[in-house]
Formats: structure tokens, C-alpha cells, sequence
């Protein structure tokens, strides 16, 4: 199928990428109706829905999407639209948590020649558009334009890379379906004259490093970072009773990785509140650091609210 033919009923699906329906799969071959209500054709259980949000159609001219007067609006593509049509690996986001992608009817990555080729061009359309928009907020921010709209477009893109990437990961089977976050650890055992309210944030990759060190430091606290294991864990050596916890990455090329820092931190302070923050691990790896004691385990990007309850818990404790 040529990619400027108009869509026909039949030719086009709509995949569910985040939200409590992910991986539902939908073929369009007549109007859908998309909505929290249980007899909608895309039902979305979730309270930012509205329970008939929007509609999509099959017509002679191609694939279109209309909102049916949504409280929360339809978005596509980080847009806000009243009707839209439609093309391939456009991406929908319905409320706040759901988002939808149209792709082929017959699509199957796994079983056509074509698939890595495809699966490629498919990412860097995706990545490009994130990128465009990035920038472009970015641009109208330094100008002064906009400034909280830029920013929350800004999010929402982001929002949209981290399910891309949980996507492709998927693919290529290198994540587990449903990641269970390490039980909580025994209560910690800290000195109580360790009044520690500092951070140490240990990441081989130095934008990931700064803007997290931005973040932790907006909440109130006192930052260290590393970009090794080795260094985190001299550091940690020196400084473990102002440091209240370890925000420290799975993977990292070279010398310690997630698991070996962990260790070499535990010989200082068994009781180390330890914050693990990934893009990629493996089961294995993430069941060692479980095993080791790990207190949360957060997927980038982070989560700030969660971040911040987990930072403020570990320094209630380092104090306590």
C-alpha cells in the first residue's frame, strides 16, 4: 500500500500503547467509537476518558478522527484536534494515560522479510516528530513564549518516547512483560547522629546525570553524582553518613554495573537506601538488586512525584 493512498476500512488498526488496555489491538473497519463506557468500541476505563470521547472513520477520502466534546480533548500527534485525518504511526492520546497508534491492518514485524526495515523507519518517524516538537518549545520557551504550555507539551512528548521505547524493548524481548518492583527491605539501622539530607546519583550518561541532579535539588536536597560505579562507590566512602540515599543506574559500560556498585555500597553501610533507576534490565539483574536490598525500582524517565515520596522516606529514616 502506497503511503500517500488514503486509508480504507479494513487497512488500518489502531494499537493501544499505554493505559489499561495496552497492546489491545483494533482493526478499523467501520466507525469506533472510542470512551470509558463499557459498550464503546475502544472502551478505556479510566476516569480522564469521557464515556463517549471520540469517534473514528473509515471514508472514500481516508481515516478520520473527530472528539465527540471530551472534557479532557483528543490529541494527536501532541496536538490538540477537533477532526483530523489520519495516517500511518500517527499517535492518539486520549485523556492523560492512554495513547493509541494507527498502523496496518496486516502488519506482523515477526513474520515478514521486511520487518526490521520497517520497524526502523517506523522509530525514526516517531523520533523525529518527538524531536521537532522538543525543539520547537524549547525555541518559544527562550523567546519567552508560552512558557507552561511549551512545557507540558514537552512532558507529553517525553511521555510518548518512554512508551516507544517499552515498546520496542518488547520487540525485541528484552524486558519482562510485567516488571514487579523489589519487595520493601527491613526497616534501615542508620546511626541516629547521621543527620544525612544528601543525594548521591550515580549515572554513566552525563544528560541523564545533570537534569536528574536538577531535579533532586528542585526537591530540597543536597546532590553528589558519579559517572561510575567506581567513583560512586569512593564517594560514598567518604561521604556515607550525609548521603540519605543512592539513586543509582542498572547498566553501565565498563567496570562496575548496577549490581557490583550496590555491593561495593553495602560494605560501607549495609543499610543503604538504595533507588534504582533504568531504561533496560534484564530479569536477572533487576532479582539481584531485590536480593541485595533495593528499595524501589523506578523506569526513566522518572517519576518526580514518586521520586520525591521515596527520597522523603529516606530521609525520615536516615534521621530517625
Amino acid at each position: 500500500m502506497s503511503v500517500t493512498e488514503p486509508l480504507r476500512a479494513g487497512k488500518a488498526a489502531l494499537v493501544l500503547l499505554s493505559g489499561p488496555r495496552a497492546e489491545q489491538r483494533v482493526v478499523v473497519d467501520q466507525v469506533l467509537i472510542i470512551g470509558s463506557e463499557s459498550s464503546c468500541d475502544v472502551h478505556l476505563p479510566d476516569e480522564r476518558v469521557s464515556r463517549h470521547h471520540a469517534k473514528i472513520y473509515p471514508t472514500s477520502g481516508g481515516l478520520y478522527i473527530s472528539d465527540l466534546d471530551s472534557a479532557q480533548g483528543t490529541w494527536v500527534n501532541g496536538c490538540r484536534v477537533r477532526d483530523r485525518l489520519l495516517a500511518i504511526g500517527d499517535q492518539i492520546g486520549v485523556g492523560d494515560a492512554n495513547l493509541l497508534q494507527v498502523e496496518l491492518a496486516d502488519r506482523d514485524y515477526q513474520n515478514k522479510p521486511s520487518a526490521i526495515g520497517r520497524l526502523a523507519a517506523d522509530v525514526a518517524h516517531d523520533v523525529n516528530n518527538m524531536l521537532a516538537a522538543i525543539l520547537n518549545n524549547v525555541s518559544s520557551i527562550e523567546r519567552g513564549a508560552e512558557r507552561d504550555a511549551c512545557l507540558r507539551e514537552i512532558r507529553r512528548v517525553a511521555e510518548h518516547g518512554s512508551v516507544l521505547t517499552e515498546r520496542l524493548l518488547r520487540q525485541a524481548g528484552e524486558r519482562p512483560d510485567s516488571p514487579s518492583p523489589p519487595q520493601p527491605a527491613p526497616p534501615l539501622r542508620r546511626r541516629p547522629e547521621a543527620a544525612a539530607s544528601a543525594v548521591l546519583i550515580v549515572d554513566d550518561d552525563e544528560m541523564v546525570l545533570r537534569s536528574t541532579a536538577r531535579l533532586v535539588r528542585s526537591m530540597g536536597f543536597s546532590v553528589h553524582t558519579a559517572r561510575s560505579g567506581e567513583q560512586a562507590a569512593e564517594l560514598f566512602r567518604q561521604r556515607s553518613t550525609e548521603i540519605a540515599a543512592v539513586i543509582l543506574d542498572m547498566v553501565m559500560p565498563g567496570g562496575y554495573g548496577g549490581p557490583e556498585t550496590f555491593a561495593a555500597l553495602r560494605k560501607v553501610d549495609p543499610d543503604v537506601f538504595v533507588i534504582v533507576h533504568t531504561g533496560y534490565a534484564e530479569r536477572e539483574r533487576l532479582r539481584q538488586m531485590e536480593l541485595l536490598g533495593a528499595r524501589a525500582v523506578l523506569r526513566k524517565p522518572l517519576d518526580a512525584t514518586q521520586l520525591a515520596d521515596l527520597l522523603a522516606a529516606a530521609t525520615v529514616s536516615a534521621t530517625g
